[in-house]
């Protein structure tokens, strides 16, 4: 459900609503219906590149290592 921002154009008051549908919002402090929606940033969670990194573990430099699980024989 989309969270939009709004400007009263009767009272002047900025506030956010989740809009649901065809649902008409209305100011929260003066109840009017007379609103401009404003222009708003969109969010987005953090890249994974924010996430600690694991080194890989050593090759054993088998031909079909998978990255060191392997035991040499």
């Amino acid at each position: 459900m989309p969270i939009y921002e709004y400007n009263c154009d009767h009272c002047k008051a900025d506030f956010e609503l989740l809009v649901r549908g065809n649902q008409q919002p209305e100011c929260p402090q003066c109840n009017q219906y007379d609103l401009t929606k404003k222009l708003s940033v969109a969010s987005a969670p953090k890249s994974s590149d924010s996430l600690p990194m694991r080194s890989a573990p050593e090759s054993c430099a088998m031909p079909r290592c998978c990255g060191g699980g392997c035991q040499p024989d």
